[in-house]
């Protein structure tokens, strides 16, 4: 899917498309739509109900929204809401969670707001750091976010990301950091604003805004040489340019007089600049050696020169192109300045975006989706892949499990032939086992089940020890003359017998020892007449 970088300027609208591969940027065109407007123009439009800036967007999204519409094929949309609409918030909170700090922002923010919370609409990057975690939070007054993204949809307008240039930069450095020195700070010269990003050790610390810009160079063209403002514009395009002081001995009288109002005109932003390195000095007790320069107005010829020598720093050109396949779009450096913003957008979209995302909560887009943006292509290569691992992976197990199977059926198949078998298990249920083998094992079990209850029988059996109760008796008659008529033992401990004898001597003997025992309860009868003792007994547990 194809992915389309937006940067919402006073001066143009520039408009960056790109693929994503693999994690690889790959830029395919820029364009650069000049807003056709002018003071008289503005003047027309404003009124209390539409204010400047809600003229100047209705500018911007009518371009974008013919840009569009010339777009056969499908794509998403990241753009940047303007600057002067956000405050930007720069916050370190005691926790290691996310969670936790994100729970705690809207306490930290209150603290220095000088109006409601409630007011605002905010969004946030969060960064875990040791036991800490840093917070860049973009703060906005609900009423005018409220009317910049009902313009926004009004004009079918639905981007996926709507971040903004602090967070760009940010997202940038903290993917390249191992590029930068450890203090260095991005100045971005556009037209009616110049934007400084300080850094600290890979991490953005301050941003601030200068007015002095592109548009300040074209009104001191305009009125120094009382020519027009699209003139003038053109002029500072093609030809302006800055002189250091020993170069002022070298040019002619018209050369001198122009460096001198660039000079004049430069003035301010020089001071500003040197105000917000003072700042960050104090801060993190480190100077600002190295400038990164882009934005449109950075072409002015010897502007590298000049800002070194005027700041005392190294300066350089901002090159995000370095992380980017650039080679389908113009090689020129003036326009690939330009460029530069949206280019570090773009190239933030290869990995899980770091960037602050103000359409959340209320002002959600339905055709918002997660980024990165990966090409079709490469999507379905790998669901191809994964779908034939998948098909792989069965076709094997498959086959495993009908070797497995097969082998089952062979082993039942002995198993059939098997005479224990044979015997016990009937031909209809052998049968209808070779499609359900659980039949057999039923069938099988309750053997088992029936094998085991007698198997219990038998061993009940064996506890019954009748024969020692028959010896317990013989003990008693042993030495006397005594006839066993009757001995019955229907368990161990019950007993039933008949004694005879030629004299009553030893049957009376017997029935005395009998009567002694304590251990069983016998119930005697001595028939003196027959000489015969009868008798039985339960013996005690």
């Amino acid at each position: 899917m194809l992915g389309i970088s937006v940067e919402l300027g006073t001066y143009s609208v520039k408009f960056l498309s790109y693929k994503i591969d693999k994690k690889s940027t790959t830029l395919i065109n820029s364009d650069e739509v000049v807003l056709e407007y002018d003071d008289d123009y503005l003047n027309t439009q404003v009124s209390e109900d539409s204010p400047v800036d809600l003229v100047l967007w209705n500018l911007q999204f009518n371009t974008i929204k013919n840009y569009l519409a010339q777009i056969q094929v499908d794509f998403q949309i990241t753009m940047e809401i303007p600057s002067d609409l956000v405050s930007m918030r720069y916050l370190t909170l005691p926790v290691k969670s996310k969670k936790k700090a994100a729970q705690m922002l809207p306490f930290q923010i209150e603290e220095d707001l000088p109006y409601p919370i409630s007011n605002c609409h905010w969004a946030e990057n969060l960064t875990v750091k040791g036991e800490k975690t840093e917070a860049i939070v973009g703060l906005v007054k609900k009423n005018h976010f409220e009317e910049f993204f009902n313009n926004l949809t009004q004009h079918n307008i639905n981007p996926n990301i709507l971040t903004n240039d602090v967070s760009v930069f940010d997202s940038y450095i903290k993917k390249n950091a191992s590029e930068f020195p450890s203090s260095f700070c991005i100045i971005n010269i556009g037209h009616t604003t110049t934007r400084g990003f300080y850094f600290h050790n890979g991490t953005l610390v301050s941003n601030h805004t200068s007015y002095v810009a592109g548009r300040a160079v074209t009104d001191a063209i305009s009125k120094t040489y009382s020519i027009s403002l699209d003139e003038a514009t053109i002029y500072k395009h093609q030809n302006s340019f800055l002189l250091l002081e020993e170069q002022f001995n070298q040019v002619n009288e018209n050369q001198k007089e122009f460096a001198k109002v660039m000079d004049s005109t430069m003035a301010p932003l020089l001071s500003e600049i040197k105000r917000w390195d003072i700042g960050y000095r104090v801060q993190h007790g480190s100077t600002i050696n190295d400038i990164y320069l882009c934005g449109g107005s950075s072409n002015i010829k010897n502007i590298e020169n000049y800002l070194a020598s005027k700041l005392n720093a190294n300066i350089h050109f901002f090159d995000p192109y370095q992380s980017v396949d650039a080679q389908q779009i113009d090689q020129d450096n003036r326009l690939r300045r330009k460029f530069s913003q949206t280019t570090a957008l773009s190239s933030s979209m290869t990995s899980k975006s770091k960037l602050i995302n103000f359409l959340k909560g209320d002002y959600t887009l339905s055709s918002s989706s997660d980024l990165p943006i990966d090409s079709m292509a490469f999507i379905s290569v790998r669901l191809g892949v994964i779908s034939l691992i998948t098909c792989l992976f069965f076709l094997i197990q498959g086959f495993l499990a009908n070797r497995q199977t097969q082998e089952s059926q062979r082993y039942l198949s002995s198993l059939y032939k098997n005479a224990v078998i044979k015997d016990n298990i009937s031909r209809s249920i052998i049968r209808r086992s070779r499609r359900n083998p659980q039949v057999i094992i039923n069938k099988l079990n309750q053997k088992n089940k029936l094998i085991e209850q007698e198997v219990k029988v038998v061993q009940s059996s064996l506890q019954t020890n009748a024969f020692s109760s028959f010896m317990g008796l013989l003990n008693l008659i042993s030495g006397h003359n005594i006839e066993i008529i009757k001995f019955v033992a229907q368990e161990d401990h019950n007993i039933d017998f008949i004694l005879s004898s030629d004299s009553l001597a030893p049957l009376e003997s017997i029935e005395r020892k009998l009567k002694e025992d304590k251990s069983t309860k016998w119930f005697l009868d001595l028939n003196k007449n027959k000489k015969t003792l009868s008798g039985g007994g339960v013996i005690k547990k």
